[in-house]
């Protein structure tokens, strides 16, 4: 069995919102709170409500932070992932060929 030193896991999102496609927290953020500023999130864990703050709230620029390693180099992946697959907001895809 693994041990969390940090108090935090990797597949924390998972257990906490199975399922889920986006994080609920994230609904109840006021747009001004994000739209135009540099963001900061502490503690981010494997960065899915970071990316979901960047892709829904229009940050600037937001940036996640962790003491857990792994857990930022699966944020990478994730954010990496995302980013392949995923129209912004708001915008218009592009017509099939």
């Amino acid at each position: 069995r693994p041990k969390f030193i940090y108090g935090n896991y990797d597949t924390y999102y998972n257990y906490r919102n199975p399922g889920a496609a986006e994080d609920p927290r994230v609904k109840v953020f006021r747009r001004e709170w994000f739209e135009g500023k540099r963001c900061l999130d502490i503690g981010c864990n494997s960065g899915a409500v970071t990316i979901e703050i960047a892709r829904t709230l229009s940050c600037r620029h937001i940036m996640g932070v962790d003491i857990d390693k792994s857990l930022i180099q699966k944020g990478r992946s994730n954010l990496r992932w995302k980013a392949s697959r995923q129209q912004p907001i708001g915008s218009t895809p592009p017509p099939p060929p």
